[in-house]
């Protein structure tokens, strides 16, 4: 029976362990329930390592009613029940011992160094503190509350590093009516204390708390201690961008004549004004700079993190203006030259930063500081994405901006690289693709003042150039600046290569459906004698100019192209269809015109060209879509055309 007894406690069955009390009762057994087992185990400390009350009232109750004084033999046993999380099984646990005159000794520690309290606080349990206060008070037991573990924790810190002002304030609460001044400066092995910790957990109720609490003991705070890390209060509290908690800093070091170390770097290289400008807080890179100049401080604002950041150019990538000036302006006040070209670990520097925000006032502001400087700045330079200023401004299609860097150029005597690519594009060409004329105009001026080729037959990574983005973006006035240039420095320009979407110039013309681009580019054609593709498909869509045309409704561009086709005795494809199935004649049937269709037809005959005028699109063929349009003269042409090439018309055939 003992055996079942300890095997039914082991596996946590309350159910079988009533049974053999219950047998064990019938037969006037006695239960040996404070008897240790072989492996050191007892009844009453296996239920609680179980973390099962029911069992553990069992084990009392049994006792109980057998008068038997069942020992809680170890502190562990309560300490494996605050583990748990198990206040009822402390309270059960307390009040047994209550009962049976036994008393714990709630200050004992466990082989961890660790006593009930700190645990407790490790567990975050606020209300399993409250019942080990009870307890102790109870007993007139004084906590041992600043007791530390193996680790050098103790509660006061830990409940700081749990970020729990409640708990904090019963400790609190528990010390000034114990008498009990609490260790609140001491470290744990990672050199953290708890005024650096609150700053870490960015809780300023209770930083304010502790402050109060050393001031009402006259204690002075150790705000300056760094961790392993290289972390302190204030390096921490303007990591987390909070200023309320760098002014409570400020005014408890000022109110005890405490100089903090304010440019002191953690391991990563940061330090307090630099947190505050990857912040993009200016209230508090204003704090820092008045607080420093208080004490007579003189702030490198030139330093560098660890990927060779630095404040001015913090500034710049975080587009705050405010922030720059401010740099600029205590540089200035103290004789210090700003390092403003110096590149970071991505090859990013202060002026390409100005330009890519697109803030013109920035780039002014950095080109001025340099020439007050007499610096000349590296306007040619890329990062490490190969950007470089001039490519970025006709990106933003900022014209003041290229304004500003042709103009810096030239006042320094600086060539700027407007040939230079990036992922294959280039200024001029990006000018094109934003539609902007007089960007244009701006390159190709400074181009020739400077005696420079632009390369306006280079394609993009899309093998889209120049001319076929101002065609694409339906500007005739550019496409005739491009043609101009072109023939100013004799280049001959590509007008029929394709991009990857298989757009070419003739074929953007038809889809933009524009004339008088169209007779620009047979004139240019003709003057240099290039043959122009205008039969080729796209094959995405099977489009091709003609049948653009005829799909925009536009005779003259189908008049321009059939007399072009004419005087290169170019055969056009007036039969092909798209992969939607439309060919020129069912589409210019389908718009209901008449002269559209006449043109066709005259084309055919003068080609020779049989049309497929019984050929369906849909079900619907020409002759009735003719009829379904409720147009007798197209019906009468296709009949007469039908007769003439003795064509049998399926005028039968249903859709």
């Amino acid at each position: 029976m003992e055996e079942k007894f300890y095997e039914s406690i082991k596996n946590n069955n309350s159910t079988e362990l009533k049974k053999i009390i219950k047998a064990a009762d019938e037969n006037n057994i006695t239960l040996k329930i404070n008897e240790c087992k072989e492996n050191g185990q007892y009844p009453l400390a296996i239920a609680i390592f179980n973390n099962n009350k029911n069992i553990v009232e069992l084990l009392f109750e049994y006792a109980y009613n057998h008068n038997i004084i069942l020992d809680i033999k170890k502190i562990e046993w309560v300490i494996r029940a605050i583990n748990n999380g198990n206040s009822g099984m402390v309270k059960l646990l307390i009040n047994h011992a209550n009962k049976s005159n036994i008393n714990l000794n709630i200050n004992e520690k466990n082989k961890s160094n660790e006593n009930p309290f700190l645990i407790a606080i490790v567990n975050n349990d606020i209300e399993m503190l409250k019942v080990i206060i009870d307890y102790a008070n109870s007993k007139n037991i004084i906590l041992d509350i600043n007791e530390k573990d193996e680790y050098n924790e103790y509660p006061f810190l830990i409940a700081t590093s749990k970020n729990n002002i409640e708990m904090l304030k019963l400790i609190i609460d528990y010390a000034n009516s114990k008498n009990i001044i609490l260790d609140i400066n001491s470290k744990n092995n990672f050199n953290n204390y708890p005024f650096l910790l609150i700053n870490i957990e960015n809780n300023i109720e209770m930083g304010k708390l502790i402050i109060d609490y050393a001031n009402s003991k006259n204690i002075i705070l150790n705000i300056k201690e760094k961790n392993i890390c290289k972390e302190y209060p204030l390096l921490k509290a303007t990591s987390n961008n909070n200023i309320e908690m760098v002014n409570l800093i400020i005014d408890y070091a000022n109110s005890k004549n405490i100089i903090l170390d304010i440019a002191e770097k953690d391991r990563y290289y940061n330090y307090p004004l630099l947190n505050a400008t990857l912040n993009n807080n200016t209230k508090m890179v204003k704090l820092i700079i008045d607080y420093a100049d208080s004490k007579n401080i003189i702030l490198d604002i030139k330093e560098k993190d660890k990927f060779y950041n630095y404040l001015l150019l913090k500034a710049t990538i975080n587009n705050n203006t405010e922030m720059v000036n401010l740099f600029i302006d205590y540089a200035n006040s103290k004789n210090i030259i700003l390092n403003i070209d110096e590149k970071n670990l991505y090859n990013d520097y202060p002026l390409l930063s100005a330009i890519y925000n697109n803030n013109n006032e920035m780039v002014e502001l950095i080109i001025d500081y340099a020439n007050s400087k007499n610096i000349i700045l590296d306007i040619n330079e890329k990062n490490t994405k190969k950007e470089f200023p001039l490519l970025i401004a006709t990106y933003k299609d900022n014209f003041e901006m290229v304004k500003l860097i042709i103009d810096y150029a030239n006042s320094k005597n600086i060539i700027l690289n407007i040939n230079e690519r990036n992922n294959k594009t280039y200024p001029l060409l990006i000018a094109t693709s934003k539609n902007n004329v007089e960007m244009v105009k701006l390159i190709i001026d400074y181009a020739n003042s400077k005696n420079l080729i632009l390369n306006i037959n280079e394609k993009s990574k899309h093998k889209s150039y120049p001319l076929l983005l101002a065609i694409g973006v339906n500007n005739i006035e550019m496409v005739k600046l491009i043609i101009n240039y072109a023939n100013s420095k004799n280049i001959i320009l590509d007008i029929n290569e394709k991009d990857v979407d298989e757009y070419y110039p003739f074929f953007a013309i038809a889809f933009k459906n524009n004339i008088a681009i169209a007779k620009l580019i047979f004139k240019y054609a003709n003057e240099k004698n290039i043959i122009l593709n205008i039969n080729e498909k796209n094959s995405k869509k099977g489009d091709y100019p003609l049948l653009l045309a005829v799909i925009r409704n536009n005779i003259e561009m189908v008049k321009l192209i059939i007399d072009y086709a004419n005087s290169k005795n170019i055969k056009l494809d007036i039969n092909e269809k798209n992969q939607s199935n439309e060919c020129p004649l069912l589409k210019a049937i389908s718009k209901n015109n008449v002269e559209m269709v006449k043109l066709i037809i005259d084309y055919a005959n003068s080609k020779n060209i049989i049309l497929n005028i019984n050929e369906k699109n849909n079900n619907i063929y020409p002759y009735l879509m003719a009829t379904s349009k409720n147009n007798v003269e197209i019906a009468k042409l296709i009949i007469d055309y039908a007769n003439s090439k003795n064509i049998k018309l399926n005028i039968n055939e249903k859709n």
